[in-house]
Parts: C-alpha cells; sequence; structure tokens
C-alpha cells in the first residue's frame, strides 16, 4: 500500500489533532510500502523533527510549485469568509476554488507516488478531493450538530454541510469511538457507506515510562500539589466550571495551584471573547482574583516534553469537559502514571470501559462544582497514599496502543479498492 495523507491545516503544537496524526504515520510506516505526508509548506520543517527518519516517508508540500504564495492567501481567505461572512456566495466561491487547487495537488502526487489509497485525519471545514483512488476519512466529533452554540452562527450548518459531502464520497468513515459513530448514524440516517470504529490508543514511549516509574514520584516532590488541565479553550472544554472548584478550594484553605495549557489559555484570563462560556471565565476570575491570584497559571501551547512532564509531576490531571469525541488526554495522562478527575460523559465512560479503568479514574458531574471540588479535595487529601497498581495499570492500557489503532487502519483500508 501506498498511502497518502493530506493535511489541508496544521496548527503545530500539543493538540489532538497533532498527536493522532503524527502516532499514525510513526506506527503506520511498518505496515505499507511508502506514506506520503501532505501539509501546508511552512510546517514542513517542524514536522521533520517530530517524525522517524524513514525511506518509506515522504513529506510533501500541499502547494503546487511555484504558487505556494497564491495558495496561501486562497487558503486565508476561505477561513476568512468562514469565519466573518457566514454561508454566503463568496464563500460558497472560494470553497470550490480551494477544493479544486487541492485535488489538482493531490491528483499530482497521486500519480507521482502512485498511490493507493487516501486517508484523511481531520475534515472539519473541508471537501473532499476529486481523486481516483480510494478515500477514507477518520471522524474525530460531530460537535459542531451536539453543540451549536460553540461556533458562531451559521457556521454550525456549514460545518454539516461539508460533512455530508464526505458521506457522499469516502467509501470508509472510522470514528474514533463508539458514541461518535452512534451520533454519525443517529444525524445522517442516510449514509449507506461503510462505518468502522478505530478508537485512539495509548502511547507506547508513556508507556514505557510509567514501567520505569519509580515508588518515589515527582509529584511526591512537588511543595505545592498541582492540578493539570491540557486543553484549548472553548465553551465545551468547561474551564469556568475548574475555576470556580478552585475558589470554592481556596476558600476552605487548601494548597494548590492549577496549570492550563492549549491554544488560547495564556489569554483566557485576560482577554474578552465573544463566546459567552469563555468571558464568563474572565468574568469570574476577574471578581475572585485575591482568591485565585498565584494559584493560577496560564501557559498556553507547549512542547510535548512539557505536557508529560506535567502529567508525571502533577498532583492530579483534571478533566472537566461537557463534550468530547473521544478526550485524548484521559488516556496519556494515565499512560504516564497521573491520577485523573474526568467528567462523567459518554466519551470518557467509553475509554474507562474499554480498558476496565472503573475505580482507577475519579468521576464527576459536570455540571457540579461541588462535586468536582469534592474530587478535587480528596485528591489532596490522599497525596502521595494515593496510588494505582502501576503494574496492573499498564497491563490494561497496553491492551490497545498506537500500534493496534494503526494496524486496525492498515487492514480496513486494504480492503477498499
Amino acid at each position: 500500500m501506498r498511502l497518502i495523507i493530506p493535511c489541508e491545516f496544521w496548527t503545530p503544537g500539543a493538540c489532538g489533532v497533532e498527536t493522532f496524526t503524527l502516532a499514525i504515520v510513526r506506527e503506520l510506516l511498518s505496515e505499507v510500502d511508502r506514506l506520503i505526508l501532505v501539509l501546508p509548506s511552512r510546517k514542513l520543517s517542524y514536522l521533520r523533527g517530530q517524525l522517524p527518519d524513514s525511506a518509506g516517508l515522504k513529506l510533501e508540500p500541499l502547494e503546487q510549485p511555484g504558487h505556494g504564495g497564491q495558495q496561501a492567501l486562497l487558503r486565508k481567505a476561505a477561513l476568512a469568509a468562514f469565519r466573518y461572512t457566514g454561508d454566503s456566495p463568496l464563500l460558497s466561491w472560494l470553497s470550490a476554488l480551494w477544493k479544486r487547487t487541492i485535488t489538482a495537488r493531490l491528483r499530482e502526487l497521486v500519480a507521482q507516488h502512485k498511490a493507493s489509497h487516501c486517508l484523511y485525519t481531520y475534515t472539519i471545514a473541508q471537501s473532499p478531493p476529486e481523486i481516483d483512488i480510494p478515500l477514507a476519512a477518520c471522524v474525530s466529533d460531530l460537535r459542531w450538530h451536539y453543540r451549536p452554540s460553540d461556533w458562531p452562527a451559521p457556521a454550525n450548518l456549514i460545518l454539516e454541510r461539508f460533512f455530508a459531502q464526505w458521506l457522499n464520497k469516502v467509501k470508509l468513515l472510522m470514528p474514533v469511538s463508539e458514541m461518535v459513530a452512534a451520533e454519525i448514524r443517529q444525524v445522517f440516517p442516510f449514509y449507506q457507506g461503510r462505518l468502522k470504529t478505530v478508537p485512539h490508543g495509548t502511547d507506547p514511549f508513556l508507556l514505557d515510562r510509567l514501567s520505569q516509574r519509580s515508588t518515589a514520584t515527582a509529584q511526591d516532590k512537588q511543595e505545592t500539589p498541582i492540578f493539570y488541565y491540557p486543553a484549548l479553550v472553548s465553551p465545551h472544554k468547561n474551564h469556568l466550571r475548574l475555576l470556580q472548584a478552585a475558589a470554592l478550594l481556596a476558600k476552605h484553605g487548601e494548597n494548590f495551584r492549577i496549570f492550563l495549557s492549549g491554544r488560547d489559555t495564556d489569554r483566557l484570563l485576560t482577554r474578552a471573547s465573544p463566546y459567552k462560556e469563555i468571558e464568563e471565565c474572565r468574568q469570574f476570575y476577574t471578581a475572585n482574583i485575591s482568591t485565585l491570584t498565584g494559584r493560577i497559571q496560564c501557559l498556553g501551547n507547549i512542547s510535548r516534553d512539557r505536557v508529560y512532564d506535567l502529567y508525571s509531576s502533577c498532583s492530579a490531571v483534571v478533566l472537566p469537559s461537557l463534550y468530547e469525541g473521544f478526550g485524548l488526554p484521559l488516556l496519556e495522562a494515565l499512560a504516564a502514571g497521573s491520577y485523573v478527575i474526568c467528567s462523567r460523559i459518554p466519551a470518557y465512560l467509553e475509554q474507562i470501559g474499554r480498558y476496565d479503568l472503573d475505580g482507577v479514574v475519579a468521576l464527576f458531574e459536570p455540571e457540579s462544582t461541588s462535586d468536582l471540588a469534592e474530587q478535587m479535595q480528596i485528591a489532596l487529601a490522599q497525596g502521595r497514599d494515593r496510588q494505582n497498581s502501576i503494574e496492573r495499570l499498564r497491563e490494561q492500557l497496553s491492551q490497545w496502543t498506537w500500534q493496534h489503532a494503526a494496524r486496525a487502519y492498515f487492514e480496513e483500508l486494504s480492503k477498499l479498492h
């Protein structure tokens, strides 16, 4: 198999889409004859530092030779039209022009590398290309449908129309969880194509670190206990609930700090937002600044190494999301040996069930500040006495790693002709 993976939009940083794509690419290299990763040329040098040196891997620029500047402007114009003009003739025209441009480039690369299959790891706000090889797509979530208020109107309707194009074009959809698969069947009952769930996996690197972890862990050495939440700023990430729980704990005299990382977290508490839930974070922090000063550290985008260090050194990872398609930080944190407090939502419950993690993860109702604060207080009180069995945890998490996921992708793609 010669597999081409186009990445039309790529934001470097420790985010879920990047983590997923890089992990799958690394593991697929042992399965396919050649893997062609296509992405904007300005991201190529960054990716070369993130991927192994392999004769089977080829990185190609998304832009046609000699037309990089024009394509970059077209991409920016299409994104600006999506954000600011809504469902307009301008957006339709720019989207169609972008699709023709991408299709032409991918046809060139398919012919050049004799690619046999195409896989998109991210489809939001994109149209499927018109190419003559089997096309498959991963589906991370249907958040635009189930949480339309997270998007500026009428973006959710536009995104749904984009996704419907994939349903009419692809030979295979691979949702990242059974929950997302059920959502697709519910929202798009007309879809008659193949649907195969391939969950994200655990990171073998983190599992190796877990197996080498000594009883005296880095978290035991922290003078001030740390709660860590890795998530971009978005209404569904529920940062406000975490700030409210922090204020409760602080008023009870608890000693702790909270570290936030991810896109825009460095501006969460200082910049006004048009989204009600995000603006409420800033307003709540300002109203409680005397209580929360020095307790909340907003880091912005950080490196994967820094994320791993925080997983290992914190007292607990807190995941208060209202909605996730999968929620990769849950597995990452557990694989790093972290104690995890997460919201009781379907995506997290599915993972807990898959890995038989009942009793390992502390759950709370995502709409309840007191419930979250109680679980955080328990974590503070137990401290180093609260330890999961590392060997058993490693055995559970090894049941499905990125290697298993990549093998499943390869097997499903191999069935397409």
